[in-house]
């Protein structure tokens, strides 16, 4: 309230004083692990998702909570299995041996992240799907997250914050009233990959059979064709029943449903807070429920002998040496930097919209100019080794590939005795746009559910991983399929 002064009058017996309120603004606090500060007085760099933020996005885990909202920090998985380990790099990559995760700090206690099977043979043992000691934490259970990103994180924890800290504040009961909060989820997941174009059964046979006849006739063979022909039942046997579509078999439409109810109040002597859900995952896959670069000035730097490509006249690849000189013959004296990891632009944009109880946010994430080696290229299209026909083959193995003199090819005729080196043929520079996530929500007016006898009620729609393009055709989630989640929430307050 206003301080207020008020001139008493002698003869009055009663004084009549009205209280004005007065609005105050009050500075973000931080909160760190040796206290809270206001936001304008704490030196490092610091960002902080309060509850508001954090109540925009209906999340399976506490990683997906951070995607995308905060500047610097980038969250990656391996695989789209349920609970799997989440990559988190806070201002990129600061060792090749060590531990690149930042140290998790909940309610002022340090914990590990990471695998649960990495805490010796009992617990890979109970634990084969490698999931996430973080996955164990309920999302809807956070108060506030803070990133500390730069040299502060050392001064709190020393070297174990040397990849930056997330400190995780919890709910915690507050005075009044007691307050009953029901939240309902669900949501589906399919594959984000875009999976390499593959060879139905009778073009292995084609690409197979070619392979066979080339071997054949550069090994002075008599009879290449009766050599291919006799052979190729080995390699590619045609079976009886017809040619099965395992990615059809394998994977699904995965569903995801949440079910959490929390109670809390208090009174000037003590408050609770408790929680209680359910979380069923389904995996994309059936049955689940739950090369060589060098350091050389820059530790993001690509070493490799530089290729000028496939020679039309005879198909070999022409690299070139050190002097400058040309040569079919591949030598590592010859390897120069042929590219950098390391993006010349890179950055999150994000928004959030606010019109008449609804609510839209968006985040993308961007990168520029980073070069990568593509080893779909290499592994999966040129260097098909004879061990590795029993799998199906790339599409660009038999339509790109050179045949005869004159050709302009991308890649070197089949064969099935050579092995491709690694050469700038196969580094790309990358440029891409990636949509992390999109959430829309509404709050319903007070005077409608008020008549309910509900204090609050919101529904929430999020988007994750919505789409992903990219100047190079990469392969992701190889040993697992990268999910694209999409999740929807009720919340009820009483």
């Amino acid at each position: 309230m206003k301080t207020q002064e008020i001139r008493v009058p002698r003869k009055e017996k009663e004084l009549k004083i009205v209280l004005i309120p007065e609005t105050m603004d009050i500075d973000e606090v931080v909160v760190t692990g040796y206290g809270n500060f206001s936001k304008s007085s704490f030196t490092g760099s610091a960002n902080t998702l309060r509850t508001d933020m954090l109540k925009e996005v209906p999340v399976m885990s506490v990683e997906q909570k951070l995607q995308g909202m905060t500047t610097g920090v980038q969250i990656t998985s391996s695989s789209g299995q349920p609970g799997a380990n989440q990559s988190i790099r806070i201002r990129g990559m600061g060792s090749f041996n060590a531990s690149q995760e930042p140290l998790f700090v909940i309610d002022g206690v340090p914990v590990t992240s990471g695998s649960m099977s990495s805490g010796g043979p009992d617990a890979a043992y109970m634990n084969n799907s490698k999931t996430n000691i973080m996955s164990t934490l309920n999302p809807s259970d956070i108060e506030n997250v803070t990133v500390i990103k730069d040299a502060a994180a050392a001064s709190l924890y020393g070297s174990r914050a040397a990849n930056g800290v997330i400190l995780i504040t919890t709910k915690k009961g507050n005075t009044g009233k007691v307050r009953v909060d029901l939240n309902v989820s669900g949501g589906f997941s399919h594959a984000a990959v875009d999976f390499r174009p593959t060879l139905n059964g009778d073009q292995r046979e084609e690409l197979l059979y070619e392979g066979l006849l080339n071997y054949a006739t550069d090994n002075g063979m008599e009879s290449p064709t009766e050599y291919a022909s006799s052979n190729i039942g080995t390699y590619a046997y045609k079976p009886a029943m017809g040619y099965t579509d395992w990615r059809k078999e394998l994977l699904r439409t995965a569903m995801h449903q949440s079910y959490e109810a929390s109670v809390s109040g208090g009174n000037d002597r003590s408050t609770f807070y408790a929680s209680l859900g359910y979380n069923n995952q389904e995996g994309l896959a059936k049955n689940s429920s739950l090369d060589r670069y060098y350091d050389g000035g820059s530790p993001t730097a690509l070493w490799a002998v530089r290729s000028l490509g496939i020679d039309p006249a005879n198909g070999q690849e022409v690299f070139v040496k050190k002097d400058g000189t040309y040569s079919y013959t591949y030598d590592t004296k010859d390897e120069v930097k042929v590219g950098d990891s390391e993006p010349d632009v890179e950055g999150v944009i994000g928004s959030t919209l606010y019109y008449k109880g609804f609510s839209f946010s968006v985040h993308l994430r961007y990168s520029l100019g980073g070069d990568v080696f593509n080893k779909a290229l290499y592994s999966k299209v040129e260097n098909i080794s004879e061990t590795n026909l029993k799998y199906n083959q790339d599409k660009r193995a038999l339509y790109d590939r050179w045949e005869k003199p004159g050709q302009h090819a991308r890649f070197k005729k089949i064969s099935l005795t050579e092995t491709t080196p690694m050469s700038s043929r196969f580094v790309k520079t990358e440029n891409f746009l990636k949509g992390e996530s999109f959430s829309v929500g509404y709050d319903f007016p007070k005077e409608w559910i008020e008549k309910i006898g509900f204090s609050a009620l919101r529904l929430q729609a999020n988007m994750n991983d919505i789409f992903r393009k990219s100047s190079v055709k990469e392969e992701r989630g190889i040993d697992y399929p990268f999910a694209r989640t999409v999740s929807a929430s009720v919340s009820v307050t009483f």
